[in-house]
C-alpha cells in the first residue's frame, strides 16, 4: 500500500487512470474507497485530522460536472 508523500505514490495512483472503477463505498466522515477492474483499491481519508486543504477530494464525471468532498 502506498501512502501520500511516499516515493512512487503518484506513479501508483496514475497507473489507475486507465482502469475502470467497479465499486465505490463511503463511510461518512471516515473514508471513500474505490475498487478497480484490476483488483486495486484506492482509499481516501475523509477524517478532519487527515485533511491538508479545504477539500478532501475532487471528482469530475464524463459530463464534466465537478464535485468537491469537504
Amino acid at each position: 500500500m502506498k501512502v501520500w508523500g511516499e516515493p512512487s505514490f503518484r506513479d501508483t495512483l496514475c497507473d489507475l487512470i486507465s482502469h475502470t472503477v467497479t465499486q465505490a463505498s463511503v463511510v461518512e466522515d471516515d473514508a471513500l474507497s474505490l475498487e478497480f477492474d484490476n483488483g486495486s483499491v484506492w482509499t481516501a481519508s475523509l477524517r478532519d485530522e487527515d485533511q491538508r486543504g479545504p477539500e478532501a477530494l475532487m471528482f469530475q464525471d464524463e459530463q464534466r460536472s465537478v464535485w468537491f468532498v469537504l
